[in-house]
């Protein structure tokens, strides 16, 4: 099990005023266990869930659709206007994100999706992982076929990694105070998909997101979520749990 998060190098923010959709939400850099990274935030379709506690970054999406072109303009934006040659050539990972769910094909179309994993790793030559935030419902073995069949395509292998964020382990707690909309079985079914297709898996946890939740019962709970990971680790790509404050 890995746990941590990365440091913010530096930011650039587009305001929610901004009517440009050619342009990403945000974008900064961070260190990877891999070396340098870039988190890139694309502006799509907002969470078509929208109803976790204390999460309002559904509010940083568009209520309507943006298409595929202006998403793509917004990969190429980044790739050719704002990012160096020495920047570019330095980076290993991209954390590929749209505050909500990359693989929700509503928001991010698959073509949109596949136009930047092929311009990220045609502009980027040291880039080996691709991590791919995502809500669990909108894991299937499909995506992960096609994305894994674009990637090798490209002319060299990247690792793919999905990033869920599970929050609390407790289903209840999870479900029913926290409003997360997440059933142990949608869960258990995106790690088994993640896990058969051989790419890698990280998980979000917060430690006490609810007030009712004592240092007792949280670090019970990041427990029995290791314990269910376990089960995975030994035949997945890779594992990984974080806590988030």
């Amino acid at each position: 099990m890995v746990c941590g998060w990365y440091l913010v190098c530096r930011h650039k923010c587009r305001g929610w005023w901004c009517e440009k959709l050619d342009r990403p939400n945000q974008y900064w850099f961070y260190y990877a266990l891999n070396g340098k990274g870039l988190f890139l935030v694309l502006f799509t379709r907002r969470c078509a869930f929208g109803k976790c506690a204390g999460c309002s970054l559904h509010r940083l999406g568009c209520a309507d659709f943006v298409t595929n072109p202006m998403i793509m303009k917004q990969v190429s934006s980044v790739l050719d206007d704002e990012l160096t040659d020495d920047e570019k050539a330095s980076i290993r990972e991209v954390f590929l994100s749209n505050n909500g769910s990359i693989f929700d094909r509503r928001s991010m179309p698959a073509a949109a999706l596949l136009y930047a994993c092929s311009m990220l790793v045609h502009n980027l030559p040291k880039l080996n992982r691709i991590v791919f935030e995502t809500r669990a419902e909108f894991v299937d073995p499909s995506i992960l076929s096609l994305l894994r069949e674009t990637l090798d395509a490209c002319g060299r292998r990247i690792e793919i990694e999905i990033a869920i964020g599970v929050e609390i382990f407790d289903e209840r707690l999870r479900n029913k105070a926290y409003h997360k909309g997440l059933s142990n079985s949608n869960l258990e079914k995106a790690v088994t998909s993640i896990v058969e297709a051989g790419v890698h898996l990280r998980c979000y946890f917060m430690y006490r997101p609810l007030p009712e939740m004592t240092p007792e019962t949280a670090a019970a709970d990041i427990r029995l979520a290791a314990d269910f990971l376990d089960k995975f680790v030994d035949s997945a790509g890779g594992v990984a749990a974080r806590s988030n404050p």
